[in-house]
């Protein structure tokens, strides 16, 4: 089986993502690379999203994944859930960055469920049942 790239919350940083895909085929046999699973959060922060879903949209193979808390909410517009007014206004600020089009790429390339699935593997944001939901290391001993 080949090798699958992950990627999550590149959060609009055009140039930490280029620099990742050019490691990508410049560090990983190529013969070898099948795709990526993208695990949300293209958006927020960084001034450059429309760049960085040209950058996944070009990458040879596959592209698959979900999109994020940030994600979700810049795209609906609903900031009700950041914790703090500078979350929120970046969010805002955000969404003034993108266009219709560039909306509906998005929606088109990932699930806007809280999963997804890449053969056997299950690919969430968060958890299977909210985006917004951290997960750390010793909470798998109380998940159902």
């Amino acid at each position: 089986m080949g090798k699958i790239v992950l990627i999550a919350d590149i959060h609009g940083n055009y140039s930490a993502l280029r620099s990742v895909i050019y490691d990508m085929f410049h560090k990983i046999d190529t013969y070898e690379y099948m795709g990526i699973i993208f695990v949300g959060d293209l958006l927020d922060y960084g001034v450059e999203p429309e760049k960085c879903l040209e950058l996944l949209e070009g990458v040879k193979g596959f592209v698959i994944g979900v999109l994020g808390n940030h994600d979700i909410a810049i795209l609906d517009q609903d900031y009700s859930r950041f914790n703090t007014a500078h979350g929120k206004k970046s969010a805002e600020y955000s969404r003034t960055l993108i266009d219709s089009k560039f909306i509906w790429r998005m929606l088109d390339k990932f699930s806007v469920q809280n999963y997804a699935y890449y053969k056997d593997i299950m690919i969430c944001h968060g958890t299977d049942e909210d985006k917004w939901k951290s997960v750390f290391p010793n909470d798998y001993e109380t998940m159902d």
